[in-house]
């Protein structure tokens, strides 16, 4: 019988998902990495495999890959997502079907075809949500916040299901890693400032608070150590915070008048 513990990492090839790949693997397991593309490097102890995880077909036969190697999987984590920003009202057609399904149905997807693999591992899942899942959304991040709270109500509904089964579910709520998904929210921002008919001078305003926040950003290794304990841990924790910010959480404790009060005095200032 096969003593190795496997893997599945959807996203492994992103900044967050490399790390994780990387120190997975340095800990002994066997890491199955999905993701569009591949490293320019091979990387030890990873078996990457190209998979679009929003198409049906494509899960089918990364599940089909893993099942050459093992027929059971310790653990299934899911680390894939886009990041984008803009505000609701200007959205262009398209962003919010592609953002929903990236960052939320693609984990329902993966987990309903590879749970057989997790059952006969007796394994769990880990699924990566987001400091603002649950929280008040803020202007021009509300697609990202509204996936990422999508995704935690499937996490919290799928919990009690699994636990039939005795398959833990556990929810990942980082905060902010330096990677380039930082890099592609600023450059999204930019574009909505240059572009907007209603919003440019509160995006700039908004933007420059954006650019205060990323110098609280974290290496991605310091969550790949958080990721590590929930994989391995007998007794794992329902929920693992990292690098969260408490501004946000006051925010979204303030009664909701008051929270977009404050928001329009800060995001309308005009220019000294």
């Amino acid at each position: 019988m096969n003593t190795l513990k496997h893997i599945l990492i959807t996203g492994g090839a992103g900044g967050l998902g490399d790390a994780a790949c990387r120190a997975f693997a340095q800990n002994g397991y066997t890491v199955f990495s999905l993701d569009l593309r591949t490293p320019k490097e091979a990387r030890k102890g990873v078996v990457d495999i190209v998979c679009d995880i929003t198409d049906e077909a494509s899960v089918v036969a990364a599940h089909d890959t893993v099942t050459k190697t093992t027929d059971a999987l310790d653990s299934v984590l899911h680390m894939a997502g886009i990041y984008h920003m803009d505000a609701f009202s200007e959205m262009k057609g398209g962003t919010w079907q592609k953002t929903m399904d990236v960052n939320a149905t693609s984990a329902a997807r993966v987990n309903r075809i590879f749970l057989p693999l997790v059952l006969n591992g007796k394994g769990r899942i880990l699924i990566t949500t987001s400091e603002l899942a649950g929280k008040r959304p803020l202007p021009f991040n509300g697609v990202y916040a509204a996936s990422k709270t999508a995704l935690k109500a499937y996490c919290d509904a799928l919990r009690p299901e699994l636990y039939l089964l005795g398959i833990p579910v556990i929810e990942i709520r980082p905060g902010a890693f330096a990677t380039t998904l930082l890099d592609n929210a600023n450059r999204a921002m930019e574009e909505m400032c240059e572009n907007s008919r209603y919003f440019s001078h509160s995006g700039e305003v908004f933007r420059r608070v954006m650019d205060t926040q990323m110098n609280t950003a974290k290496p991605p290794e310091k969550l790949a150590k958080t990721l590590l304990h929930a994989a391995s841990s007998r007794r794992p924790r329902l929920v693992y915070r990292a690098n969260n910010n408490i501004l946000l959480a006051l925010y979204s404790a303030l009664p909701t008048r008051l929270g977009c009060f404050c928001l329009k005095l800060l995001l309308n200032r005009k220019k000294k």
